[in-house]
């Protein structure tokens, strides 16, 4: 039992030694009310028990259909994979730690569905620990181009606004935060005008920027989707080794790259049909991009220390007393560490 023959929607499950929470994730997707859709699951080579967890998901639902990797692509490379595999119009990510409530898929594809303006729709999302509980958060968000279908307060009619909401966020000027509406449903031919991911952890607000340039995003105004956060996940990881080991483990390139985030984002104005002025304005939302001041600290830090990448992340941990658990695990090896981290998008 393998694949639904016309599925409206794909999810795309990309995993790593993910079985820690991998089987509570998998049954909050199934559990979905809207059920028109394929989960497509592709294993980077796991080696824990996540290949026995999927395939006897797989077994006793159609809509399942597992893949194996021969051996670790990357966790980029492997996101890309599952969205190369969907059938579906519409397509979502899904991590193997996150969960969805059970209206989750209904309430964003009716946006999708009645709102052809939209090419993206999330809901606001709650951030929880191992435990499940939910840990208090204001600094991992949607992206600053997320709005409300029904009450635009925002001006993100034109291109431009958009463009300038993801890149220079939503009231958190000093922290590169998850852009959490990533994990939305989103249009098929609209993510496959992005260029997909590149093999660089953090890239995927390119690749939302570049969404925006299509067209708007919709974030409901009611808590669906649940963003785990713990310390074996790799956007925990305080440093650029971890990172760019997770994202692309034959990786020979020391550098931090930034210059990679900016050469993106100048691609995605270029990829676009846009007006002369929405490019212009474009270009100089990425002047103001590159001169945050405030900034530049953390850039340095982490082109030549190797340390500062994840850092909404970590400083939730430390509010919360987590990072202690962090530090105190990274310092027994950090490779070791990241290659057997159940990390959800590896």
């Amino acid at each position: 039992m393998n694949g639904t023959a016309n599925p409206s929607l794909t999810i795309g499950l990309p995993v790593y030694d993910g079985s820690e929470f991998l089987e509570e994730t998998l049954d909050s997707i199934l559990a979905q009310t809207y059920t028109n859709y394929e989960l497509i699951i592709s294993d980077n080579a796991s080696t824990d028990q996540t290949e026995e967890i999927c395939c006897r998901y797989a077994a006793n639902d159609d809509r399942v259909r597992y893949m194996r990797q021969k051996e670790n692509i990357g966790a980029c490379a492997n996101f890309n994979f599952v969205f190369t595999e969907s059938k579906g119009r519409y397509f979502k990510w899904a991590a193997a730690d996150d969960l969805l409530e059970p209206e989750y898929l209904a309430r964003c594809v009716d946006v999708l569905n009645t709102r052809p303006e939209y090419v993206l729709c999330h809901t606001k999302t709650a951030t929880i620990d191992a435990a499940g509980d939910e840990l208090p958060n204001d600094i991992i968000r949607s992206s600053g181009a997320a709005e409300d279908p029904d009450d635009r307060v925002q001006n993100f009619d034109r291109p431009w606004r958009r463009f300038r909401g993801v890149l220079l966020g939503n009231g958190n000027p000093v922290y590169d935060t998850a852009v959490l509406d990533f994990y939305g449903v989103m249009r098929a031919d609209a993510l496959a005008n992005t260029g997909l991911l590149r093999p660089y952890v953090g890239y995927e607000k390119i690749l939302m920027a570049a969404l925006a340039l299509q067209g708007r995003i919709a974030e409901l105004p009611v808590s669906l989707f649940a963003y785990r956060l713990h310390p074996h996940s790799v956007s925990s990881q305080n440093s650029t080794s971890a990172q760019r080991e997770w994202s692309d483990p034959q990786s020979k390139s020391g550098s931090y790259p930034r210059i990679r985030y900016l050469i993106g984002y100048i691609r995605s104005v270029f990829g676009k049909c846009l007006t002369v002025r929405d490019q212009l304005l474009c270009f100089f939302v990425i002047a103001q991009y590159v001169f945050q001041v405030r900034k530049w600290k953390r850039v340095i830090m982490a082109s030549f220390l190797d340390r500062g990448i994840g850092d909404g992340n970590v400083e939730i941990l430390k509010q919360h007393g987590i990072a202690k658990q962090l530090a105190d695990e990274t310092n027994v090896g950090e490779r070791a560490y990241l290659k057997n981290s159940p990390d959800s998008g590896a």
